[in-house]
């Protein structure tokens, strides 16, 4: 197993996950459509509290063949591995490239904020990877998948039939935020195509 403090590959595919109301089944069908080999990252951030996310982890590990885990302050990461934002508040990703939680932001009614989230991904991570918006009510991630659209990111939001709530997938696709808009286990077909031919 690779440190979580080892240098990461080049090129190297993020992928991330934003999610809320319907998000853990979600979440829990794309990464059951996830190979074992999958060559890429994930972090997983989902609305809620920290001891709901906490135990999201050991109930996702069942539908992945990945090694799921919490994110902890100062980690990376790395290919192969599915990491869980377990905050009370947010997370971002610092201009190192490592995983922190930042507290409390004025203007951000959810938290953890998913835009904040993809925001942070847009100013610092150094190269394209793959965004992905799925099932929840509001607005809360769409400015940021715009944004990292804009950084040539590749973007899915999750199609009305598929969704519990689709509120957060239509803000996204209003926007024009979405390359595609397909269901879970299409997404994470689609995720591993793109992460062997290269994102960007």
């Amino acid at each position: 197993m690779r440190s979580s403090s080892a240098p990461l590959p080049t090129p190297y595919c993020l992928v991330t996950l934003g999610a809320s109301t319907g998000g853990p089944q979600a979440i829990a069908t794309f990464l059951s459509a996830l190979p074992p080999d999958f060559p890429a990252a994930l972090v997983i951030v989902q609305h809620g509290s920290a001891h709901f996310s906490r135990r999201l982890v050991p109930w996702f590990q069942t539908y992945s063949a990945l090694r799921v885990r919490v994110v902890e302050v100062g980690m990376k990461p790395v290919p192969g591995e599915v990491w869980v934002a377990a905050t009370d508040h947010h997370v971002a990703l610092r201009a190192n490239q490592t995983l922190a939680y930042p507290g409390r932001s004025p203007g951000r009614h959810y938290s953890p904020s998913l835009d904040l989230w993809f925001e942070s991904l847009a100013q610092h991570w150094n190269a394209p990877g793959i965004a992905i918006l799925l099932t929840g009510m509001g607005r809360d991630g769409a400015l940021g998948l715009k944004k990292l659209r804009d950084r040539r990111w590749y973007t899915f939001a999750q199609d009305e039939s598929s969704s519990s709530i689709h509120s957060m997938p239509q803000a996204a696709i209003e926007l024009g935020a979405a390359h595609q808009v397909l269901s879970p286990e299409k997404i994470a077909a689609m995720c591993v195509r793109l992460c062997v031919q290269g994102v960007g």
